[in-house]
């Protein structure tokens, strides 16, 4: 495995500040750099919803108060140390990311963030991740046209919100279904 070293990495978020196996959530604050503008923009109230350690039935309810309690949620996607294979990725989030939104309106789905953000970009990098990272952005907007359509899904935001060396960076933002990275760690309200 092919790993970078002696560049600089300018957007990195550790494991435990973008999923956390929390018991009882914490409003942070996202920032995010858009791909249209290429600026910083904070997202304030947001609380995350991982939905590889959080069991389903529970990101589900959880989903469902954060809406209520007009608090943003933001939907985070990772593979755990694994590196699913394109169709493995489709099956897992098909299942997950189906589940969890059963019920969901698309207004309500508008009030949402998903991030991608997995856990073995930390770790070992490949040649080929960001094209990688670009098909797994991908997967998750067609699944979200399969639940509700097209013109929705692509209103929905999602970031990426691994580890990108700069070099790296353009080739992941160029992409029409990232609409951004995060570039720091969120900021506990």
């Amino acid at each position: 495995m092919l790993q970078k070293s002696g560049v600089e990495a300018i957007y990195m978020l550790k494991e435990q500040s973008i999923a956390p196996d929390f018991i009882v959530p914490k409003l942070v604050d996202l920032v995010v750099q858009t791909s249209v503008t290429g600026r910083k923009i904070r997202i304030a109230n947001c609380c995350w919803i991982p939905l590889l350690t959080m069991p389903i039935e529970q990101a589900h309810e959880q989903l469902h108060k954060m809406l209520r309690d007009l608090v943003k949620p933001v939907l985070v996607i990772d593979e755990g140390n694994l590196r699913l294979s394109a169709v493995d990725f489709a099956s897992f989030l098909r299942r997950h990311l189906m589940t969890v939104l059963a019920r969901i309106s698309a207004d309500q789905l508008h009030r949402m963030v998903i991030v991608y953000q997995p856990r073995w970009a930390a770790e070992y990098r490949l040649p080929a991740d960001t094209q990688r990272i670009r098909i797994a952005h991908r997967q998750i907007r067609d699944v979200l046209a399969t639940v509700y359509e097209l013109a929705i899904a692509t209103q929905v935001a999602i970031f990426y919100g691994g580890f990108l060396f700069k070099d790296e960076l353009s080739n992941v933002m160029n992409d029409d279904n990232v609409n951004g990275v995060v570039v720091g760690n969120g900021k506990q309200v």
